[in-house]
């Protein structure tokens, strides 16, 4: 926890940022995304990631149903901080890269073996 004045960012510039903001400064929609990843690559190899949380959104860390769960949510961004994409499909519901969440939703915030497979496969 701390404060930087590096923001997110579209393109890599050396420092890895997670921070809340607003979601139009990162082209996306300010009204329906909850958190954004960039990741950049050099060949295969990865060079940063920064994520964004939606400010306008309401947060906590306790599973209020008024509420995001922080670790809900940076349990499927970190996901793509490694390199792994959103999934769907109803019978991935419980995996921390499925799609979608919802107030109150924390049955995310850990991984599951899908999700271990995933990054299996890939690393």
């Amino acid at each position: 926890m701390g404060t930087t004045a590096t923001g997110f960012h579209t393109y890599d510039d050396g420092t890895d940022v997670v921070d809340f903001g607003d979601m139009s400064n990162v082209g996306e929609s300010d009204s329906i995304t909850i958190g954004v990843t960039g990741i950049w690559w050099t060949g295969t190899t990865l060079v940063g990631t920064d994520q964004r949380f939606n400010q306008s959104k309401a947060w906590n860390h306790s599973g209020s149903s008024c509420c995001y769960d922080v670790w809900n949510v940076a349990a499927h961004e970190t996901g793509h901080s490694i390199g792994l994409d959103d999934i769907t499909g109803s019978s991935h519901e419980e995996l921390s890269m499925y799609g979608s969440t919802y107030p109150g939703d924390v049955k995310r915030r850990t991984l599951a073996r899908g999700d271990i497979l995933g990054m299996r496969a890939k690393y």
